[in-house]
């Protein structure tokens, strides 16, 4: 008995053209190389394209370092030492909060505690 398709979509489907990316967002585990108050490089279990808008949520001390990133470099081979892809990435823009967790921290002050 062939009781046909029943089409279940609700919405109207487009075919999409060749050269469509489809990004969706991942959340991994990362470990801080290096920080300053323009950035931060770190090491990623996967590779991050260049120029792709990540975020970056951390505590520093007491305070949470939430900031959007511009990922301007990606190693292409994987860091053993690192135990990743070594990323580099500009913050976008600071929160107050965020610019006096990186300030406290970059001077060794107790601000952060």
């Amino acid at each position: 008995m062939d009781k046909g398709f029943v089409e279940r979509r609700r919405s109207p489907r487009v075919p999409i053209g060749s050269g469509a990316v489809v990004v969706r967002p991942v959340s991994m585990a990362v470990r801080l190389l290096d920080l300053s108050s323009q950035g931060v490089l770190l090491s990623c279990p996967d590779p991050v394209p260049p120029g792709a808008a990540s975020r970056v949520a951390a505590r520093l001390g007491h305070h949470a370092l939430d900031a959007e990133l511009d990922i301007r470099h990606v190693s292409s081979q994987w860091d053993q030492r690192h135990g990743g892809y070594r990323v580099g990435g500009r913050f976008v823009a600071l929160t107050p909060q965020a610019k006096l967790a990186v300030d406290g921290l970059l001077s060794g002050s107790d601000q952060i505690d």
